[in-house]
């Protein structure tokens, strides 16, 4: 069930997130347009309106690759196979080789 709802709500509260963060940077950015040569407030222009965000989203990144890095490396140790299994393989690789 996660795998096809975590896609969906995690963009949803990434979207609300970055779209937050861009408008309190408007707020705070003031643009001169040369279209209307006047000066435009609550818009968001140039790399200092668009890194807060982009850093936030970046660590986010990266904690959840480190949080799978972490996950996976459980599961692989965890999952260790039995010395029973692998004599019934040894057996199965036995019988196939008289096989042929």
């Amino acid at each position: 069930m996660c795998v096809w709802t975590c896609p969906g709500l995690g963009g949803l509260l990434f979207n609300s997130l970055a779209g937050n963060m861009y408008d309190r940077a408007a707020i705070t950015t003031h643009h001169f347009s040369q279209e209307t040569g006047t000066l435009d407030l609550h818009e968001c222009v140039g790399q200092s309106c668009f890194r807060p965000t982009f850093l936030c989203l970046a660590a986010a990144a990266a904690a959840a690759v480190a949080v799978s890095a972490a996950l996976t490396s459980f599961i692989v140790e965890g999952r260790q196979p039995d010395v029973e299994e692998l004599d019934k393989v040894s057996e199965l690789e036995v019988e196939l080789e008289q096989v042929r």
